[in-house]
């Protein structure tokens, strides 16, 4: 009788170890990244906590000093911004050692309900982070929709579309800086200074200084761009958008085609629709392949 017993608690024992090893390998980071993704969008959920924003994550879109200069002005005033209120991990999937993709929805309080694509989380020197890339949140109406990036466009990337939003990724080049604009003083008309010299063939320049303006007419962007090759004129794309830390929502968009040259006359282009007291940043992009210098001024 004692001995059946001691061979039932050796049993007991070895298939506890055994289903511990087992679950371990099922397991294989699985908890710990789990954990990683929702303490990011808990953090950036009503914009609650900023140094764990930083903490798990990590932006492709800026510079560090940049991100933090764009993140901080918004999760220390968040009034009136793209606000994510709510989310759902839907699936963690294993793509390596040191990578899963996180299929994520998420719903915002000027975007609404975003439909759920798939983000990054890498390991790197032991510990996990989410990856945000360079990711917009295009509505499938009115003038958005109309300016919404082609699926065809071998710089961008459709990767989730529901009757509502369209998500866009950028492939190209991105210029990290955090110095490419700047807010102007209240004083003036300007709300917001931008350059970049150059911004390379196929570049996106994303903005690092949210701005926001009081009226939703009159809003216009003036200033100079010279294409270094004088064989091709200078395209770029001036794109406001409502900033928030997991991707952007374009708001008016404008190309300008044509050199003008700083010493001479800028060009003098409205936006449309533009949102009042909403926490906007300005993003660039070079529609050609060649580098191409510029500057200006938002005006409102």
């Amino acid at each position: 009788m004692k001995k059946s017993g001691s061979m039932v608690l050796v049993l007991a024992l070895a298939f506890g170890v055994f289903s511990s090893v087992t679950s371990a390998k099922v397991d294989d980071g699985l908890t710990e990244v789990e954990a990683t993704v929702h303490k990011f969008y808990k953090s950036i959920k009503n914009y609650s906590d900023y140094d764990t924003y930083l903490a798990v994550s990590k932006d492709l879109r800026y510079s560090e000093e940049g991100r933090k200069q764009i993140a901080g002005s918004t999760f220390s005033n968040p009034k009136n911004a793209n606000t994510l209120t709510d989310y759902n991990v839907e699936k963690l999937s294993k793509v390596s050692e040191s990578e899963y993709r996180a299929l994520v929805s998420q719903k915002f309080s000027s975007t609404g309900q975003v439909p759920a694509y798939e983000v990054p989380v890498i390991k790197e020197n032991g510990k996990w982070y989410v990856i945000i890339e360079p990711i917009d949140f295009i509505k499938n109406d009115g003038l958005q929709s109309k300016n919404a990036p082609s699926a065809n466009s071998s710089a961008k990337e459709i990767i989730a579309k529901d009757d509502f939003v369209t998500v866009v990724k950028h492939k190209g080049e991105v210029v990290k800086s955090s110095s490419n604009n700047s807010v102007i003083s209240p004083m003036a008309s300007g709300v917001l200074y931008y350059e970049a010299k150059p911004i390379n063939g196929s570049g996106y320049k994303p903005g690092t200084t949210t701005f926001s303006v009081a009226y939703n007419s009159g809003t216009f962007v003036k200033g100079w761009q010279l294409s270094r090759d004088s064989s091709v004129k200078a395209w770029i794309g001036y794109y406001l958008k409502e900033y928030s830390p997991s991707g952007n929502t374009p708001v008016s968009n404008i190309t300008i085609w044509n050199d003008y040259k700083q010493t001479a006359d800028w060009y003098n282009v409205n936006f449309n629709n533009v949102p009042t007291s909403k926490p906007l940043v300005l993003d660039l992009e070079n529609l050609t392949g060649y580098s191409t210098d510029l500057a200006g001024n938002v005006y409102n």
